[in-house]
């Protein structure tokens, strides 16, 4: 079912987690940033996550100043391509993501939902609609329950369905697709594994019955005896980063802290790629000399 990211210009993504996203959602990802000519910029890469990661760690440390809109993609309309691939631009000063299915728009055999609403609805729409809040209220109600991201040459972001995704360090994700590699989709919210009838979206799906497997929501692992705690309290102890997987969730750090704690500072940088990534609290990523004094500077 695809995941969106609002990047915001306080926080930079483990490559981890942008890992798991791609996993997790193998039709092909993008990103949509402003240049500093204040030009929408899209890059779309459907093939190799170290491209994609190369050119984020490139996006983020050139504009990273700004919000950065991500989006990670799962087919169920329209071919794998890039055409299909997010983000999309509705004019030169606006571009968008998505996560759901928009049933109310025309159906092509050939492009996605996502391509068609934008095509048929958002091309149609005013200027600065993206300011406007009734006509926000109003395209709520005509997704239901997907999720939409705006941004704009002017840096402005709005999200439409918010409620349905979630804040975790100074990002926004759609859903927890990001969380670890999985074996099942998300359809919706509704859990489909993978090897249960393919990638489709039949009536066993659609309907959350099982036809040889079952579904099940994702819950978080923890060893005998682990303390309980809300996922919303899930924070890193050292340095108050939101925790990701078991193992982070069981030492009560995140794996940066447990790195640096273990004198482990030597890593990959992840904003030029390079070698001798040192972790920044500030940034809370791994940035060598070069790329901290960069940042810095922003």
């Amino acid at each position: 079912m695809c995941i969106a990211i609002l990047n915001t210009k306080g926080a930079t993504l483990k490559k981890g987690i942008l890992k798991n996203c791609w996993d997790n959602n193998g039709d092909g990802a993008g990103l949509l940033y402003i240049n500093d000519d204040k030009q929408m910029m899209t890059f779309k890469e459907m093939k190799s996550f170290d491209a994609f990661y190369q050119e984020y760690g490139r996006v983020k440390k050139l504009y990273g100043s700004r919000n950065i809109v991500l989006h990670f993609r799962i087919s169920t309309h329209g071919k794998v391509d890039e055409t299909n691939c997010h983000p999309f631009l509705v004019s030169e000063n606006l571009g968008f993501v998505h996560n759901g299915m928009i049933y109310s728009v025309p159906e092509h055999k050939d492009y996605s939902d996502t391509y068609m609403f934008n095509e048929t609805v958002l091309k149609y729409l005013g200027d600065g609609f993206e300011y406007n809040e009734v006509i926000l209220d109003m395209m709520e109600g005509f997704i239901n329950s997907s999720k939409l991201i705006f941004l704009n040459n002017e840096n402005h972001y709005a999200i439409v369905n918010e409620k349905a995704g979630h804040w975790s360090n100074q990002c926004w994700f759609s859903n927890t697709s990001y969380k670890q590699v999985n074996d099942y989709v998300d359809y919706g919210g509704i859990k489909k594994y993978k090897n249960d009838w393919g990638y489709g979206y039949g009536a066993g799906n659609i309907y959350g019955q099982s036809w040889g497997s079952s579904y099940e929501p994702y819950v978080y692992t923890r060893e005998p005896k682990q303390v309980e705690r809300d996922e919303e309290e899930m924070l890193c102890y050292e340095c108050g980063m939101h925790l990701y997987d078991k193992d982070e969730i069981n030492f009560g750090t995140c794996n940066y802290c447990q790195m640096e704690q273990h004198e482990h500072l030597n890593d990959e940088c992840e904003g030029c790629l390079g070698t001798g990534g040192k972790y920044n609290k500030e940034w809370k990523a791994l940035l060598c000399e070069a790329c901290d004094k960069d940042l810095v500077l922003l």
